[in-house]
C-alpha cells in the first residue's frame, strides 16, 4: 500500500512523495534561515538602540548647551551689560556665562561662541543623521516623537546661532563707534587746551593798534571756534545716542560721560570767553571809531566857537558890526548839538571801564567838557 502510495501521483503529474519532499527541505531551508534573520534583526535592533542612544546622548549635550548659551545671551542681553568685577558661573569646559563684564570681555565670550558653534556643526550633522536613521527605522509614534525633538532642537540651534551673531556684532559695533568719538573727544579737548593757552591774558588795551590787534586776534580764534562748532555737535550727538543706546550702562559708559563732561565744560569755558572777548572788542573798536569821530567833530566846533569868541569889534562905534557879530555867536551857540557831547562823555565812559585807551579817552573828555565849559561861559 506504502508503495502504491509513493507512486500516487498529483494533479500535475508530480509524485506525491516528490511533493512533500520538497515542502521538507523548503521548510528545513527556512527553518536554517530563522536564525540567520533573528541575528540580523537582534544586529538591526542593537544597531537602533545604539544609534537611539547616541542621538538621546547628542540630544541632552546640545540641549544643555544651548540652554546656557541661551543663558549667556540672556545675562549680557546687550541691554543689560555693566563693567563691574566678572562673575563667571561654569557650565561645561569650554564656555561660560558673564553675570557682568566688560564689552570687550562680553564681546570674546560671544565671539566664542560664534566659533564653538561653527566648530560643532558637525557634531550637530551628526545628531541629525541619527535622528533621520530612527525616523525612517522606527515606529510611527516614536519616529513622530523624534522628528518633533529634533524639529525643535533645530530651531533653538538657529535661534541661538542668529543671536549670538547679532550680539557679537552689535557690541563690536558699538566698541568701535566708542573708541572712534573717544579719540575724537580727546583731541577736541586737547586742541581746546591749546587754544586757551593762545588766549592773550584780560589786560588793559593802552593803544588803538593794540586794540585793533587784539580784535584781529579774537576773531580768528572765534573763526577757528566757528570751523569746529559743527564737529562739536556732531561728536556730541553720536556720544549721547551711544550712551543711551543698547550697550550705554556700566563703568566704561560712566567714564565715557565723564569724558564728554569734561568736554562740554572746556568747550563752555574756552568759547564763552572767545566769544565774549571778541564782541567785547568788536563792540569796543566800533565805540573807539565813534568817539574819535564826534572827538574831531567837538573839537572842530569849539574851535570855531573860540575863534568867534576872540574876535573884537574894529571900533566901538561900529555897534552894527557888534550886534551882527552877537547875533552869529548866539546862532552858533544855540546849533550846537548837546547830544554829541552827551554821546562822547557816555562812549568814553565805557571805552574807560572796559580798559579800551582809558587814559587817553578820559583826558579827551574832560579836555572837551572843561573847554565846552569855559566857551559857554565866556
Amino acid at each position: 500500500m506504502s508503495s502504491a502510495i509513493c507512486e500516487s501521483t498529483s494533479g500535475s503529474g508530480i509524485p506525491q512523495g516528490e511533493i512533500l519532499k520538497n515542502e521538507l527541505q523548503e521548510l528545513v531551508s527556512r527553518w536554517c534561515d530563522i536564525p540567520v534573520l533573528l541575528e540580523e534583526r537582534i544586529k538591526k535592533l542593537d544597531q537602533g538602540i545604539i544609534t537611539v542612544e547616541k542621538f538621546y546622548e547628542g540630544e541632552r549635550w546640545l540641549s544643555a548647551w544651548l540652554l546656557e548659551i541661551e543663558k549667556l545671551l540672556v545675562s549680557l542681553n546687550v541691554e543689560e551689560i555693566q563693567d563691574e568685577e566678572a562673575k563667571l558661573t561654569k557650565f561645561d569646559d569650554t564656555t561660560v556665562v558673564a553675570e557682568g563684564n566688560s564689552l570687550e570681555d562680553n564681546a570674546a565670550l560671544l565671539n566664542k561662541t560664534v566659533k564653538d558653534m561653527d566648530a560643532y556643526k558637525e557634531r550637530v550633522a551628526a545628531i541629525e543623521m541619527d535622528a533621520h536613521q530612527i525616523i525612517e527605522n522606527a515606529e510611527k509614534s516614536f519616529s513622530s516623537e523624534i522628528s518633533y525633538k529634533l524639529d525643535e532642537l533645530m530651531k533653538r540651534w538657529k535661534m541661538v546661532e542668529q543671536r549670538a551673531k547679532e550680539s557679537y556684532n552689535k557690541i563690536e559695533t558699538y566698541i568701535q563707534k566708542r573708541e572712534k568719538v573717544l579719540e575724537m573727544v580727546d583731541e577736541l579737548t586737547k586742541w581746546l587746551r591749546g587754544l586757551e593757552e593762545e588766549l592773550p591774558p584780560k589786560m588793559p588795551i593802552n593803544s588803538s593798534a593794540e586794540l585793533f590787534q587784539l580784535k584781529a586776534k579774537f576773531q580768528d580764534f572765534k573763526e577757528r571756534v566757528d570751523g569746529r562748532t559743527q564737529e562739536f555737535r556732531d561728536v556730541n550727538e553720536t556720544g549721547n545716542d551711544l550712551i543711551l543706546s543698547f550697550c550705554g550702562k556700566g563703568e566704561s559708559v560712566q567714564n565715557m560721560a565723564r569724558k564728554f563732561t569734561q568736554l562740554n565744560a572746556k568747550w563752555t569755558e574756552v568759547t564763552d570767553q572767545i566769544y565774549a572777548r571778541s564782541k567785547f572788542l568788536k563792540e569796543a573798536s566800533h565805540q573807539y571809531g565813534e568817539f574819535r569821530a564826534l572827538v574831531a567833530q567837538e573839537m572842530d566846533w569849539l574851535d570855531k566857537l573860540e575863534r568867534r569868541l576872540r574876535k573884537s569889534p574894529k571900533s566901538a562905534a561900529d555897534a552894527e558890526e557888534i550886534s551882527e557879530e552877537l547875533d552869529d555867536l548866539e546862532n552858533y551857540m544855540r546849533n550846537h548839538p548837546e547830544a554829541r557831547l552827551a554821546r562822547i562823555q557816555e562812549i568814553g565812559r565805557m571805552l574807560v571801564e572796559g580798559e579800551v585807551t582809558a587814559q587817553s579817552v578820559a583826558s579827551d573828555v574832560d579836555t572837551l567838557t572843561n573847554r565846552w565849559s569855559t566857551l559857554s561861559q565866556q
